[in-house]
């Protein structure tokens, strides 16, 4: 987990470089491990005080419920 971890938190990084000021990153990833979910998502916020948190009524975690396996999916946005 902790390796996963430090990949998506680099694909995090290098991605949001691309995002325009007032647009929206949609971070996801196909786990339910909060070591790779909204702890790297808190992580990354304390570094990047140009983003925010930008909520949706679909963010959040996803457990697997015998249709879909888990996942997790939350928007964030550049001031």
């Amino acid at each position: 987990i902790l390796s996963l971890k430090k990949v998506q938190l680099a694909i995090l990084e290098n991605v949001s470089r691309y995002v325009k000021p007032n647009g929206l990153l949609v971070y996801s990833t196909c786990t339910i491990f909060s070591e790779e979910n909204g702890d790297n998502v808190k992580e990354f916020l304390v570094k990047h005080d140009e983003f925010e948190d930008y909520p949706s009524k679909y963010d959040g975690q996803y457990l697997p419920d015998g249709v879909t396996d888990g996942f997790y999916i939350r928007r964030l946005r550049r001031k």
